[in-house]
């Protein structure tokens, strides 16, 4: 259950520690039961109760509402975490590094089985490929971080050379 409550939320928001409701975001003071949220049906106004699926997806929040909260969170720890449009989520494409936008999906369809199988294109959970993604990020991270240091050493260089031209 606490999974399914926090999955698209970025860290407190998600209601950790065992929350037994849920405030809206839209700041009208609403709250739902926690089991309201990520059941796939719009109970806040601004949608901000569903993150972890897709169904509010086409939902415009009030004015006040940033644009985070329209958004599925993607943790993907071992790279960079992102959003990504909630209905992107449950699809069936990974989006997500972790493929916790299509956790749901998976568990649906591996729950129904062969009837999955034998009915629809093979519906698997996305492997975790962060670890590996941010492996590639961080070593083009720390190219350019050699670059940076090679390029300010030279423009130390070039500045000492400077001074010393005009100790006369």
């Amino acid at each position: 259950f606490a999974e399914a409550f926090s999955a698209g939320v970025p860290g407190a928001a998600s209601g950790e520690g065992g929350a037994a409701t849920f405030r809206c975001l839209g700041g009208d003071g609403r709250t739902v039961p926690a089991h309201a949220v990520n059941d796939d049906y719009c109970d806040c106004l601004d949608g901000s109760d569903e993150p972890g699926t897709g169904a509010c997806a086409g939902l415009e929040g009030p004015e006040a509402l940033g644009e985070a909260e329209l958004l599925f969170y993607c943790e993907n720890r071992g790279s960079r975490s992102r959003y990504i449009y909630r209905s992107r989520v449950g699809d069936g494409i990974c989006d997500c590094c972790d493929g916790s936008d299509e956790a749901e999906l998976a568990s649906a369809a591996a729950g129904l089985g062969a009837a999955v199988a034998a009915s629809s294109s093979s519906v698997a959970a996305c492997p975790d490929v962060c670890e590996e993604e941010g492996r590639g990020a961080r070593e083009v991270e720390r190219a350019r971080l050699e670059t940076w240091k090679q390029g300010a050493a030279r423009q130390r260089e070039l500045v000492d050379a400077s001074v010393a031209s005009f100790d006369l």
